[in-house]
């Protein structure tokens, strides 16, 4: 999913750079996937920073404004796979309720916190 959201524009503009430069077939490739692996990087991050900063901090929307419009960012699928039954069953009922309350978002706020984020990068 991931993928298809800022991955797809630094992909484009990595390749439109490259065939604008004039590059070789190889550098054109190469920097499409430059792009890509920039924008998967760009929009893991910012999914941690929207479950794991502060308002103020990010200069946005509410904090964890992911949880409520059932946004699934890695950080989510990760501990859909990573948590207990009952925990799974309280983030279904709040990831994707788009009337959750502030203490809703901040339940899973704290479950994912409890998580360690560079487990996110590293293999089962």
């Amino acid at each position: 999913m991931i993928e298809k959201k800022t991955g797809q524009l630094y992909w484009l503009a990595g390749k439109c750079g490259a065939l604008i430069g004039k590059g070789s077939q190889t550098q054109v490739e190469n920097m499409a996937l430059y792009g890509l692996s920039f924008g998967l990087m760009f929009q893991i991050k910012d999914d941690l920073l929207n479950i794991l900063s502060d308002q103020k901090m990010l200069g946005k929307q509410q904090r964890g404004s992911d949880i409520p419009n059932g946004k699934r960012t890695l950080m989510l699928v990760h501990a859909f796979s990573q948590v207990d039954a009952s925990t799974l069953k309280r983030l279904r009922q709040i990831v994707g309720k788009e009337t959750a309350s502030k203490e809703e978002i901040r339940e899973v706020s704290l479950s994912l916190r409890t998580m360690d984020p560079l487990l996110l990068l590293r293999p089962n």
